[in-house]
């Protein structure tokens, strides 16, 4: 890496102190880039005023951000698999950051409560969408996990999520 950065290995070392922090560098970085495009993606997500579709927009910008650069994708997961824990423990807490951005800006906005039926508490079904956002989201790692993330399909995680969502809505709404 240092050859191709055109530097000698002790200079390299002295502007990077550890592969740990070279890879969290990385990680940071990464998360930089991913951040930058889902932002300009999530620009409607703010002006929409119903929760289950800044949720579909959401999820929406996350995937076509993946599907734009997919060894962005290929680099979290193998960062989220490492073997060496003190990375995956970093990695996983940077993760869990990157996520509670996208998920408070779906929840922390101004939600149209007039689609509610009148029987339900608005602020315990958005606590419920939110539990059930995290909860596969959790799943989705849980998978990539044990699949060693070798298998993950974008299109079929979006259609479950979808029926979730779906499914939620139809309870909720009127």
């Amino acid at each position: 890496m240092a050859r191709e950065a055109g530097l000698s290995k002790p200079l390299f070392f002295h502007y990077v102190k550890s592969k740990k922090d070279l890879f969290l560098f990385l990680c940071d970085y990464s998360l930089e880039v991913v951040k930058t495009m889902t932002e300009e993606l999530l620009k409607p997500v703010k002006a929409e005023r119903d929760i289950f579709k800044r949720l579909r927009l959401m999820i929406e910008a996350r995937v076509r951000v993946f599907r734009k650069i997919p060894d962005l994708y290929r680099f979290f997961v193998a960062a989220f698999l490492t073997d060496a824990e003190p990375v995956r423990n970093e990695m996983r807490s940077r993760l869990a950051k990157y996520h509670a951005m996208g998920i408070n800006q779906v929840f922390c906005a101004d939600t149209d409560e007039s689609k509610f039926k009148e029987s339900i508490d608005i602020e315990k079904a958005l606590k419920i969408i939110e539990w059930t956002s995290e909860g596969f989201a959790y799943e989705i790692l849980n998978d990539l996990n044990t699949k060693q993330g070798l298998s993950f399909d974008y299109e079929w995680y979006s259609q479950e999520f979808e029926r979730y969502l779906a499914l939620l809505e139809k309870i909720f709404y009127k």
